[in-house]
């Protein structure tokens, strides 16, 4: 999404862009690392602590995506590009429920604490039509379907309601 807003605002401000710089920002859309590193710095909970800079070293190294791959796909670890074809196959049972948990919570609390904002006027994106997605409806899915909070985003959804005075979630 970040991504993309920021590919709609540049040709809109600085006009076409050439070919070569065009491909090169939809390839960006394919580079797991990029949109996570793009997730990251616009996330409204990324105060620069230890955690962040910890998921920040995480997704510059690679061992994020790694992460993420190991918890979805079924298959042989990978070294330095190549497959270890003589190793244990990996699936995704053998991740921790806690480190999934920890996964979808961030991704959660990052669209309820953004959403939140948005709807309150608190926030704002530079893609119109992507704030029209943020609704109070499709916040409280969000709240009433994953639990789990980080302390960092309950305290932010909590300043917000007063701050608003009207309780979406």
């Amino acid at each position: 999404m970040h991504i993309a807003t920021d590919f709609t605002w540049h040709s809109r401000i600085e006009g076409r862009m050439t070919s070569d710089m065009e491909e090169r920002w939809l390839k960006g859309l394919y580079q797991h690392p990029r949109k996570q590193g793009s997730f990251l710095r616009n996330s409204p909970l990324n105060y620069y602590r230890p955690k962040a800079l910890k998921l920040m070293e995480e997704i510059f190294d690679g061992t994020l995506e790694r992460k993420k791959q190991e918890s979805v796909y079924v298959g042989l670890k990978r070294e330095r590009g190549t497959i270890d074809v003589k190793g244990k196959i990996r699936h995704p049972f053998q991740i921790t429920s806690r480190r999934a948990q920890s996964q979808i919570t961030k991704v959660n609390d990052y669209l309820l604490v953004m959403g939140l904002g948005i709807v309150n006027e608190f926030y704002s994106l530079d893609g119109t039509p992507v704030e029209d997605l943020f609704t109070k409806r499709m916040l409280r899915a969000f709240a009433t379907k994953w639990k789990p909070r980080s302390r960092d985003a309950a305290a932010r959804i909590c300043s917000m309601h007063e701050q608003s005075g009207e309780a979406i979630i």
